[in-house]
């Protein structure tokens, strides 16, 4: 039993000094700035979003698929699903 225990405490030790390495490793994003929450509006004033209304999702069917996966509905934004 006594075995058993110093080799949880072991494992324990070595798990610790891993996740002190892992870590360290990543002390360099805490240097990153918090992300900004931006509007639709905002995006599309700095020209990273075009806004087109009325544009039926059905238009885009033949679009290729790396067009088609940046397409965002009304129905997206509502329900919090887009990517």
């Amino acid at each position: 039993m006594s075995d058993a225990y110093a080799d949880g405490w072991r494992a324990i030790h070595d798990t610790m000094r891993k996740l002190q390495n892992v870590l360290s490793a990543f002390a360099h994003f805490a240097t990153f700035s918090k992300s900004r929450v931006m509007s639709v509006g905002e995006l599309v004033e700095q020209g990273v979003l075009d806004l087109r209304l009325g544009r039926p999702k059905e238009r885009y069917e033949g679009a290729p698929d790396e067009l088609r996966e940046r397409i965002a509905t009304a129905a997206d934004l509502r329900d919090g699903t887009s990517r």
